[in-house]
C-alpha cells in the first residue's frame, strides 16, 4: 500500500463562503484553476450534472440563510476502498471539522442508499427532500 494513495475525498465551503449553488460553472472553474486542480474544472465545472444540481440548489437554498455552516459537496471514496471504513472516517473528519468551528455540517445528495449511509455513518438526518428537475438517481 502507498501511504500516499488517495482513498477517499471531499469538496467542501467553509462557513461564509459562497454556496455551491449560487457559484457559476466559470466561477468554480477559476477558482479550480487558482488551487492548482485542473481535473476538478472538468468534474465540478463542466459537468451537466454538477449544473443540474447547482441550479436545483440555488433554486431550493433561495436567499435563506446565514452561511453559517459547512457545506459538504461532494463526498468519494475509491472503488477499491468502499465498504472498508474510509468514507467513514472521511465523514467523521468532516463533522468533527464542523464542531471544532461550532457550526453544523450541511449536504445533499441523491436517493435512498446515500441517504441511508450519510445517516447511517455520519449521523446526517434528511431535512428536506424535493425532485431535481428531469435527474434521477439512487444513489451508489
Amino acid at each position: 500500500d502507498d501511504p500516499r494513495q488517495v482513498l477517499a475525498a471531499a469538496v467542501t465551503g467553509p462557513p461564509g463562503t459562497i454556496p455551491y449553488g449560487r457559484m457559476s460553472g466559470g466561477e468554480m472553474g477559476d477558482w479550480c484553476q487558482k488551487a492548482g486542480m485542473e481535473m476538478a474544472i472538468e468534474v465540478l465545472a463542466n459537468n451537466m450534472r454538477n449544473r443540474v444540481l447547482g441550479e436545483w440548489q440555488g433554486q431550493a437554498h433561495g436567499s435563506g440563510g446565514d452561511g453559517r455552516h459547512l457545506e459538504i459537496v461532494i463526498v468519494a471514496t475509491a472503488p477499491e476502498c468502499q465498504g472498508r471504513g474510509v468514507g467513514s472516517a472521511l465523514l467523521r473528519f468532516l463533522g468533527e471539522v464542523a464542531d471544532a468551528d461550532g457550526v453544523p455540517s450541511h449536504l445533499e445528495t441523491a436517493g435512498s442508499r446515500n441517504a441511508g449511509f450519510y445517516a447511517n455513518k455520519g449521523g446526517f438526518e434528511v431535512v428536506h427532500r424535493s425532485p431535481v428537475a428531469s435527474f434521477e438517481h439512487e444513489g451508489g
